[in-house]
């Protein structure tokens, strides 16, 4: 009966310990000890090898709501442009008409009416995944060198040279 109260009190040790705490270890005789880590030949006990099943406490009570998160700036337009085919991909692309490419790796993104591409900037990026070069980089020409007025130029370029194989996304905030 001793044996069993000392096993039974142990297999709790072993349930909740903490870091550095002692484990159940059974020698090949049979006999279980209590030790920091067990030796070579003796078996590591777990709550589960001594038939016991822990249960789940009571669920706690709900918290409380949190605050309601910014909602982030309003977004006008953005497009994503794929190299490909120089157009745009339908369903990445909201407030903008046009895309054409008058020369290697100038991009004229045409967005629709009421925002004044002299007056707003864009955010542009690459999508390294569906372009070809390994030091890509797309970025807005304000002078427009090479689109109209009323457009958005864009620039893409691999290695400090022109590439039009860089798809790219295009935000106007």
């Amino acid at each position: 009966m001793r044996y069993v109260t000392v096993v039974g009190v142990a297999s709790l040790l072993v349930l909740a310990r903490p870091a550095g705490a002692l484990v159940l270890c059974k020698k090949k005789s049979g006999a279980v000890v209590a030790r920091d880590a067990c030796k070579k030949k003796e078996t590591t006990l777990t709550a589960a090898a001594l038939g016991i099943t822990p249960q789940p406490g009571a669920k706690g009570d709900k918290g409380d709501k949190g605050d309601q998160g910014d909602p982030g700036p309003d977004v006008r337009a953005y497009a994503y442009v794929d190299q490909n085919t120089v157009a745009f991909v339908a369903a990445k692309t909201k407030g903008f008409v046009s895309v054409t490419r008058p020369n290697t790796g100038r991009y004229c993104l045409t967005p629709a009416a009421g925002i004044d591409t002299d007056a707003v900037p864009v955010v542009v990026t690459v999508d390294h995944g569906r372009s070809v070069g390994s030091s890509d980089f797309a970025y807005q020409e304000v002078d427009r060198f090479g689109c109209g007025p009323g457009t958005f130029e864009i620039v893409t370029t691999s290695g400090g040279s022109f590439d039009s194989e860089i798809s790219f996304v295009v935000l106007v905030p």
